[in-house]
């Protein structure tokens, strides 16, 4: 990186993250860290407990700040360990995986070459005008440093280190692994086809929705009392098209709605088994008529109703 900016001298390039493009302060949390390795295959000695958190990802919690930094050595003998970050405003925990995700400025300058064998980093693949990056044991530094130096180069237009996720999305709520339609990374079924999902891991480390984004569901009644649906951002112009008022709630016949609109917008809580697809946007309940109270329902002015109001519609 001979061409690039040089870091300011003593700078602590692992205080901030780039989330959301917005880059934040964050801290190491003081005893836990995880392991990029099935948890069968982690047991430290100053470990006093470990948690699985996906197939190939472990938490392990130890007593003290000494006992974390102890314990990773010795797990990195064997195995890929980072810190886990904790956003200082919030105290929400980060993950981070072992690739950065690089921009650059300009391509065919020769830039990649030269980062790639300064930091000892092998190629993985290329995201639109990003590429993405591993690294290697002789990187001598986590992504999080990595990235927030590699992003003050002036060759580079910005880098962010890869987030696994955060950790309330893989603290898996009971009824996880068997939504094959979410993830079938949990599920080992003869009946799933492998990759039979939504990849909406992968999509939650970019965003679990905004207020912004309207989602709409077209169903009999909603129990907006749900564990699930519970503290969801309501539009304020939900609609019953059935008993023509503005309190789309089931009747006790109503069995279908609930269930559709928690895939969709489901809370993250850790006590809700049914976690959606996207909790940050704004949900629009719709309720309409089936069998004999349907003929008394003009659907196009449903589908008026609902276009003028949602980004998004499921009907």
């Amino acid at each position: 990186m001979a061409r690039g900016k040089s870091p300011a001298p003593g700078k602590d390039h692992g205080g901030s993250i780039v989330l959301g493009g917005e880059r934040v302060a964050v801290r190491k949390h003081k005893t836990d860290f995880t392991v990029m390795a099935p948890q069968e295959r982690v047991a430290p000695a100053r470990a006093v407990r470990s948690e699985r958190l996906a197939p190939r990802l472990t938490r392990v919690s130890t007593a003290t700040s000494n006992d974390r930094d102890t314990a990773m050595d010795e797990v990195r003998a064997r195995n890929v360990a980072h810190h886990i970050y904790q956003v200082e405003s919030t105290g929400e925990d980060i993950l981070i995986a072992d690739r950065v995700i690089l921009e650059l400025k300009r391509e065919g300058t020769g830039a990649l070459e030269r980062i790639m064998q300064e930091h000892h980093l092998h190629y993985v693949t290329r995201m639109d005008d990003a590429h993405v990056l591993r690294l290697t044991d002789d990187t001598r530094s986590n992504p999080v440093r990595l990235a927030n130096l590699l992003a003050e180069s002036d060759d580079v237009a910005a880098c962010t280190a890869e987030l696994v996720m955060t950790l309330q999305y893989h603290q898996f709520a009971p009824l996880f692994a068997e939504k094959w339609y979410l993830t079938t990374d949990l599920l080992s079924d003869p009946d799933v086809v492998p990759n039979a999902d939504v990849d909406v891991v992968e999509a939650w480390q970019i965003t679990t929705g905004s207020p912004d984004i309207v989602v709409a569901v077209i169903d009999d009644g909603f129990d907006l009392g749900h564990p699930a649906l519970h503290g969801v951002r309501l539009h304020p112009e939900a609609r019953d098209f059935a008993d023509l008022d503005a309190v789309p709630e089931s009747d006790p016949d109503d069995y279908h709605g609930t269930p559709v609109a928690s895939i969709a917008v489901g809370r993250h809580d850790s006590g809700n088994a049914m976690r959606g697809i996207a909790p940050g946007c704004t949900f629009l309940p719709v309720r309409i008529g089936f069998g004999g109270s349907a003929a008394q329902i003009d659907m196009l002015e449903v589908f008026r109703y609902v276009s003028a109001r949602a980004d998004v519609v499921n009907c």
